[in-house]
């Protein structure tokens, strides 16, 4: 990481001389550009593995409401969106200036940036801007954000100055937001959980679509759809989520029963391709593409091509020509290649039904359905599907509880587009692509029936520490192991950091383990596995730090850990560090 760059925050941080209360910081989502996401002024809460766990994690469910719900925190210095209404929904003109520094990741290199992060509200429109400098890896200003050379550029940078445009907040009869989305969960999460398009925010920004109708009409009718990023309709496609609800029983005011909420939807992505960058527009990823700022060619490997297409029986000229035709027809049939549709699709049904709904004790219980579909119906990802018969939530008092029966017909993937699902669309393969899809549901993938639970517990100690954990295992028909998940995490309390004065404005730890016992090598040992507690290419862990380090200066400090082997056997571990500022005036 560039050291350089992380003495900006301190610096300032030691300036301060007086410390001071200031409202909780928003949570940094973990995926991805780890620096990128904690210097977002809208933040995922929930750790999210950027490693093959996250493909493989368990869908997470949520609290059933009696309408799906977000989690979105409003940006740095405002209060925190809860679903149903706003706090501020009535007031006047109100201005939430911000700004944020630090440390991100850009193409794979360390920069610096400062970004002003003001929202303003007036009633229940909100805008938040995101006025953003860049100093490269090497110290220089960049024109990130700031070229005006093409349409194309110019559109794009633009579009960056606005970090979202929205109308109320998730829950309300109507909720519309545009631009960045975070922590989308439609039904109980076994298709959509805790999606969000920022996973490379700033890196990529994405004109995203989340909007919802609640509780409208006799029959209590609602409405939502999900789209990524609204740019991609003009290209090969994006990915993008509905689903309608209803409350049959609400005209009968039968008590209980009136609110049951049946329901359904599709979530579909166009074209898993879509999710690899090319920034020069010449229909090749740039993973594959040796010429990433040239939209000429975009041969994979040029010193080969040259050598295959170069004629040593012809004069230079004749022989420069024909490995220039070559290369030009390799090209094209490359992009002829990531030019098709790539399609995944998966569809649901769900009823959720809120027995008890008091302050001090919520109950309630839920079930749904889903399944996958591709543009060939034989293949393995067509085969499988899954449900949650029965799942459970209540909260009584500090405790929150969550409890499901879950049975799948293999193969099947709970919770496939998540948190981590921009950056798990298609990934780079042996100097190729692998699609999420290809990895997940590989020809030979087992077809076997899996049942078992998840089980999930929180506990807020009176304000001292907040405890929350989770484990789900399934068991399968035949001698397949067992799929098993687990993830834990530790926070200080509300009553904690008051006592500090906001001094420790945020500590958390979280540890989390996908596919236990799965992750299987060779070295000179023989073949081997991963037991419970080793880490393996499924294991992420990290934390979070927040210092109120003067008055109005939040300094984020936060430490991931991911997993891979190498071709030996031997693990491997990654670690994303990053420091950002936060000023709230």
């Amino acid at each position: 990481m560039n050291h350089k760059a992380c003495l900006i925050p301190l610096c300032l941080a030691a300036a301060g001389a007086s410390w001071a209360q200031d409202p909780t910081v928003p949570e940094a989502s973990s995926a991805g550009a780890t620096s990128a996401a904690v210097a977002s002024p809208e933040a995922a809460s929930a750790p999210v593995a950027a490693t093959p766990a996250a493909a493989a994690a368990p869908a997470t469910s949520a609290p059933a409401t009696a309408s799906s719900s977000t989690n979105d925190a409003k940006v740095a210095g405002s209060e925190n969106a809860s679903s149903g209404a706003s706090a501020s929904s009535d007031a006047g003109l109100q201005f939430h200036p911000g700004l944020t520094f630090g440390t991100v990741t850009v193409d794979g290199k360390t920069w610096t940036r400062l970004s002003l992060q003001p929202e303003i509200e007036f009633g229940k429109l909100g805008v938040a801007f995101d006025i953003e400098l860049f100093l490269d890896d090497k110290q220089n200003l960049s024109d990130r954000g700031w070229d005006f050379n093409t349409t194309q550029n110019g559109m794009e940078s633009v579009l960056r100055k606005i970090y979202y445009v929205r109308w109320d907040h998730p829950g309300a009869p109507f909720y519309a937001k545009l631009g960045a989305l975070d922590d989308v969960t439609m039904a109980h999460g076994l298709v959509v959980n805790g999606y969000r398009n920022t996973a490379r925010y700033p890196d990529d920004k994405l004109l995203g679509l989340h909007t919802q109708l609640n509780d409208i009409g006799a029959l209590g009718w609602n409405a939502e759809l999900l789209v990524n990023d609204l740019q991609e309709f003009s290209k090969s496609g994006p990915f993008w989520a509905a689903q309608l609800g209803l409350r049959p029983l609400k005209p009968m005011g039968i008590p209980i029963f009136k609110d049951l909420l049946i329901g359904g939807g599709v979530a579909r992505d166009e074209s898993q391709y879509s999710g690899l960058r090319d920034r020069d527009g010449d229909g090749c990823p740039d993973v594959i593409d040796a010429y990433p700022n040239e939209s000429s060619t975009c041969v994979n490997d040029p010193s080969l091509s040259w050598l295959r297409g170069l004629d040593t029986t012809k004069s230079l000229g004749s022989a420069l020509d024909s490995a220039q035709r070559y290369k030009k027809a390799e090209s094209d049939s490359l992009r002829n290649v990531y030019s098709r549709k790539m399609s995944f699709t998966e569809m649901w049904l769900s009823a959720t039904l809120p027995l008890i709904q008091t302050k001090f004790f919520t109950w309630g219980i839920y079930s749904e359905f889903a399944k996958p579909f591709t543009p060939n119906d034989d293949s393995v990802a067509s085969l499988g599907w899954g449900s949650i018969p029965v799942g459970s939530w209540a909260n009584i008092g500090p405790v929150r509880l969550t409890a499901e029966y879950r049975h799948f017909k293999g193969p099947f993937q709970p919770g496939w587009f998540d948190g981590n699902y921009e950056l798990d669309r298609a990934l780079s393969s042996d100097g190729g692509v692998i699609t999420k899809t290809e990895l997940i549901y590989p020809n030979g993938a087992s077809k076997t029936d899996l049942n078992g639970y998840f089980a999930g517990l929180g506990v807020d100690l009176w304000g001292l520490v907040d405890v929350s954990g989770d484990y789900s295992q399934l068991m399968s028909s035949d001698n397949s192991p067992d799929q098993r998940s687990i993830s834990g995490k530790v926070a200080l309390g509300t009553t904690i950091t008051s006592l500090l004065r906001n001094k420790i404005s945020k500590a958390e730890l979280y540890w989390k383990k996908d596919r236990i016992g799965l992750d299987s090598w060779e070295d000179a040992s023989g073949a081997r596995k991963d037991s419970f507690f080793d880490n393996s290419i499924y294991t992420t862990y990290g934390w979070r730090v927040g210092s109120q380090a003067a008055g109005g200066v939040e300094l984020i400090v936060q430490r991931e850990t991911t997993f891979s082997r190498d071709s030996d056997g031997k693990l491997k571990s990654e670690t994303q560090m990053s420091v950002a500022s936060q000023v709230r005036f």
